[in-house]
Formats: C-alpha cells, structure tokens, sequence
C-alpha cells in the first residue's frame, strides 16, 4: 500500500525572556515553517509566531499552533532589530534545536476502519480528510475542575473517581462527535476537550453558558464546521480495538471554522432537544436531560 504523508513540526528550546517553551507547529503552519526555511537555507531566521495555544504538559508550559496561527520571518520590527545588532535581552539563541518533523501516513476512512482491527496499528497516528456531514448531539460532558474526567452526580455535589473528590460545580468540556465522509465511507470522530478549546477558540464552559440562552440543541459556533472539509489526525488507541464501535479520538484538527461562513444546518442533521445532555447543580436555566 502506498501512503503520502503529513507532517508535524516541533521546535524546541525557544528562548523567551530567558524562560523555555516548546512550540508545536501542526499540518499547514508546519508546511509553511518548511517554507520559510528553505528560503533562507543558511541564512539565521528570526520567526515571530501569532496567535498560538497556551497549555500547560507535565508541569511545563508549551503552545500549540492554531488555525489562525502566522509565521513571519525576520520582520522589520523593533525587537528583531535588537537581536540583530546584539542589543536583545535574550541569553541565548532563539532556536537552540529543531526536532526532525514527524511523518503522519494520510490514508482513506475505509483504510481507518481497516487498520481498526489491527492491534499492530495502536498508538499510530493517521492523517484523514473528509467532509463534515452530521453534527451529533450531547457535545459536551460535565467534568472535573481539576482534571479532564467526566464527573458523577452525587446528590447535591460532583464526584470525580480519579481525583477522589467532590465539588459543588463542575464544568463543561468539549466532546463534539461529529460524522465525516471521504470518497470510501464514513466513519464518528470526537474532538475532545483541549482540541476543542484550539479549534473553537472558546472554552466549553462559557459557550455551554451563553447556548442556556440561545436554546439551540447545539450551538451554532460548532454547527459551523457542517459540510466543512476537515484535516484530522486520528491516533488509534486500545480503546478503539476493544470497542469498535467507539468514535475515533481526534488529536489535531487543521482548520480554523471561523475563518468559514457556514449555513445554518439542516435540523435533520443535527437532532436532539438538549444543549448538553448532562445536569449541572444550581442552574437557573431549565433541567438538562441526563445522558
């Protein structure tokens, strides 16, 4: 089998007021990365990078590209007119180190579905593109404030059976199950919570406070990314093999939605009467229904 790929860039060792930070530069933006340095093979490069992701991953701080992320180099601004005469208060180079890009096989839904069934594929990552035909209901759970798990009702608190606690409130996170179809099938993706914060540009909390408002079944921020084509990069977990029927966890999605004007989706395509699906304790708002 013949397979293209994508790649995904990481820079290391980025210097910012003495401090150190990685960047993940995904899909497109890593493309352009590649760009800029083969135009100025040899020549030292100055990148300034926009509009990224602040996270926080094992106790150390990194960003991630987005989709409205820009690459510029050696701009003519002032603080790149410092570094370059040596007056920058930087201690060290801007780029100590460049990890080699990671090659991600693009391959066809129908060839996802397959490798499903191969225990060899797990923990691989796969590149799909398709088009965004149904929006699934329930598009975000109740979740622990501290950690990503989903919480139990229990009484008039929330329980977390990883963290061992209970707590008054918790707090909407993303899982948007969405149906996307190539020219070989059609296959159930999830965009997860800290995906989800990157490609919407909103957390889920506030918009599952504002949708209360609207009443819409799902809110039309994410009812946008219907008939939109997606760039997905899918990892293959154990999880998928022991549940096959189970939506595939999205890692990356390449492309931003509100650099899109979408139509309003056919109700058809979107269904339930929920905005959430999941109760939360002291709203004022009408009762969710419970998943």
């Amino acid at each position: 089998m013949s397979l293209t790929f994508d790649f995904c860039f990481t820079l290391i060792k980025l210097y910012t007021r003495g401090d150190l930070v990685k960047v993940t530069l995904w899909g497109s933006i890593g493309n352009q990365l590649e760009d800029i340095l083969s135009r100025n093979e040899g020549e030292a490069i100055i990148l300034s990078i926009t509009s990224v992701f602040v996270d926080e991953f094992k106790g150390e701080l990194c960003l991630s590209s987005t989709g409205a992320t820009q690459l510029k180099a050696n701009l003519a601004i002032p603080e790149v007119h410092a570094f370059n005469v040596g007056e920058s208060t930087l201690t060290a180079p801007v780029l100590i180190a460049e990890v080699p890009p990671v090659e991600i096989p693009k391959i066809s839904i129908a060839q996802l579905n397959d490798f499903k069934s191969m225990e060899e594929h797990t923990d691989k990552l796969f590149a799909i593109e398709g088009k965004v035909i149904q929006v699934r209901p329930n598009w975000c759970y109740m979740g622990c404030v501290v950690c990503p798990r989903k919480v139990e009702e229990d009484l008039e608190e929330y329980f977390c059976g990883h963290c061992k606690t209970t707590s008054s409130i918790a707090k909407a996170k993303f899982r948007v199950k969405i149906q996307v179809q190539d020219d070989t099938g059609e296959a159930d993706f999830a965009i997860l919570e800290h995906e989800g914060v990157r490609f919407f540009g909103v957390m889920a909390d506030e918009l599952f406070q504002s949708n209360q408002r609207q009443k819409e079944p799902i809110p039309l921020h994410i009812q946008q990314v219907l008939n939109m084509i997606l760039k997905l990069h899918v990892r293959l977990t154990q999880f998928n093999f022991e549940n096959p029927q189970a939506e595939y966890s999205v890692a990356t999605v390449d492309h931003d939605p509100l650099q899109q004007v979408a139509k309003i989706p056919d109700p058809d395509s979107i269904g339930g009467s929920t905005s959430c699906g999941l109760k939360r304790k002291h709203d004022d708002d009408a009762e969710l229904e419970e998943e």
